[in-house]
């Protein structure tokens, strides 16, 4: 029946969910044994770090760079800038030396840390710099600047932490590109809003994402479906078809 069909896709979608994702050491405070224990259940353990906003829940962040109306203030450093309407954070400026020492020394507290992969959320967001409208903001090169930045992070992490950028589909087409990651996240492959994505949308991110494959690359998705068994078992049937 249609009804045990959903059933048995959730519960194999369950048992090959092998992954779990974590945010950054603010959120997630575990000791070694912890991480040990998570390690032996097969886990793969994921360290979240965002290289493009500077989030004010983090323990480098300073309350007297905003003022009470979210402003930045005299004492804001010259790499943070506007905030981001959606989430408690401000986009930075991610080619100043200042941040980048802030996303090394988080990673570096990775090394002896035991994870495995760490994740860099959003490489993509050079976009919101190299398209501003006001010439003062513009930086051309921004995306040449961001290529440079994951190369210093490949640096740092070594053999130590495998890398894997989120989006940016069309800096994959270029070989020396793969060699510096180790795996690809793409989010909303198969769905957006709950509801299936149209052949074209997904045919656009797999001719990307099937490079990567090709390349023996991991690839990673996150679709957000919610309350939909349906949805979630022609979502298995679409990975299973493509991985």
């Amino acid at each position: 029946s249609s009804n045990l069909k959903r059933a048995w896709c959730g519960s194999i979608i369950s048992s090959i969910l092998e992954i779990i994702i974590f945010l950054e050491k603010d959120d997630v405070n575990l000791t070694a044994e912890q991480i040990w224990q998570l390690k032996d259940n097969w886990n793969i353990l994921i360290w979240y770090v965002s290289i493009w906003e500077a989030e004010t829940r983090r323990d480098y962040w300073d309350d007297s760079w905003v003022d009470e109306n979210w402003n930045l203030t005299s004492n804001a450093p010259s790499w943070l800038d506007e905030k981001n309407p959606n989430w408690d954070s401000y986009k930075v400026k991610f080619w100043e030396d200042w941040w980048k020492n802030i996303v090394f020394s988080r990673i570096e507290e990775l090394k002896n840390a035991w994870y495995d992969w760490i994740l860099l959320d959003v490489v993509d967001v050079f976009d919101y710099w190299k398209n501003q409208v006001d010439d003062s903001k513009k930086v051309v090169d921004a995306d040449d600047k961001m290529i440079e930045f994951i190369q210093e992070i490949r640096n740092h992490v070594w053999d130590h932490l495998a890398i894997i950028p989120n989006q940016w589909f069309q800096l994959v087409e270029k070989t020396w590109y793969l060699d510096l990651i180790n795996g690809f996240l793409t989010e909303d492959l198969f769905s957006l809003d709950n509801k299936e994505r149209s052949e074209s949308d997904k045919n656009w991110q797999l001719q990307y994402l099937n490079k990567v494959k090709d390349a023996w690359k991991q690839v990673f998705d996150i679709d957000y479906i919610s309350g939909d068994n349906n949805l979630v078992c022609k979502y298995y049937d679409f990975i299973k078809q493509h991985w």
